[in-house]
């Protein structure tokens, strides 16, 4: 009878033992993830799929060493991986630190930076392999690996939330005719130029195999670390820039007329430029207090 109890308590023993390690500790099973709106740093995000993303911003270092991401895995402080506030997960994206033009590939697996002021965080292995002289703060452009991304998302079930029409800044009545550029308002002297996109057979692996820990993948390009922005927004209309940008005139705001951007984007609000990181922060902290628009760090 002794030795039979002693065996059921053996048995339960190492059954606690096993259920101590299950995907919660392992970082379980990658899944894919859109979410909704939350806020973090006084700024609302709206997570949404984007597969063709090319922005511009400040970078910074995700320093935990432990967890589990947004979509289900591991924190890994040496793989190649980032957070970002909107795009769908997992995702593939290009990383080019502007300022020295060294190039990565991430997986991007978690929601963050929690700074507003930050487009993205790259894991330590990755913000090291890009050679930034201030980890948190480097100037970059993301840019979204189409065929990869599109292939994670297959891979893991496509879409998880209904796409949301979302209007940020609510601008009330507009008449719909085009209008000439506003007075004042200043020719961009850099445009963005995006990068050609790559051939459709340009793969990291073949389709279906994408690998959940990404190859170190670094290349080089010219540096163009461009000038920083706080953007408020952009528009098609010049009125409706200019009704934003008379909000914004205690702040030194202006409107930008892009000739090179979509029609529906080609008059830009914006603060600037800034001589460096800490004096964009202060600004973007102000204009997130008004809570007006959706303000962020631009790198141009």
């Amino acid at each position: 009878m002794r030795a039979a109890a002693l065996t059921g308590c053996i048995a339960l023993l190492l059954a606690a033992c096993v259920s101590q390690t299950g995907p919660e500790q392992t970082g379980g099973t990658p899944h894919y993830v859109v979410g909704r709106p939350y806020e973090a740093g006084g700024a609302w995000r709206y997570p949404r799929e984007s597969f063709d993303l090319v922005e511009t911003g400040l970078a910074t270092t995700d320093a935990r060493t432990g967890g589990v991401t947004a979509d289900g895995e591991a924190v890994d402080p040496l793989a190649m991986a980032a957070a970002h506030p909107t795009l769908q997960l997992p995702a593939i994206v290009r990383v080019t630190n502007l300022e020295n033009g060294w190039q990565v590939l991430a997986r991007v697996n978690d929601r963050g930076p929690a700074d507003p002021g930050r487009v993205i965080a790259l894991s330590p292995r990755a913000m090291a392999l890009l050679r930034a002289a201030d980890p948190r703060a480097v100037r970059v452009r993301v840019e979204v690996m189409q065929p990869e991304s599109l292939q994670l998302a297959a891979d893991l079930g496509g879409a998880e939330a209904p796409h949301l029409a979302l209007a940020v800044v609510p601008v009330g009545d507009v008449a719909t005719q085009p209008l000439p550029p506003p007075p004042g308002a200043v020719q961009a002297k850099q445009v963005r130029v995006a990068a050609a996109a790559p051939a459709p057979q340009e793969r990291l692996s073949p389709p279906g195999a994408l690998p959940l820990r990404l190859p170190e993948t670094v290349t080089r390009v010219a540096p163009r670390p461009g000038t920083l922005y706080v953007e408020i927004a952009s528009f098609g209309h010049a009125g409706d820039a200019v009704m934003l940008q008379q909000r914004l005139a205690p702040f030194g705001a202006r409107v930008d007329l892009d000739n090179t951007a979509p029609p529906e984007s080609a008059y830009r609000v914006r603060i600037g430029p800034f001589a460096g990181a800490a004096e964009a922060d202060a600004t973007l902290a102000r204009v997130i207090a008004a809570r007006l628009g959706d303000p962020h760090v631009v790198a141009e």
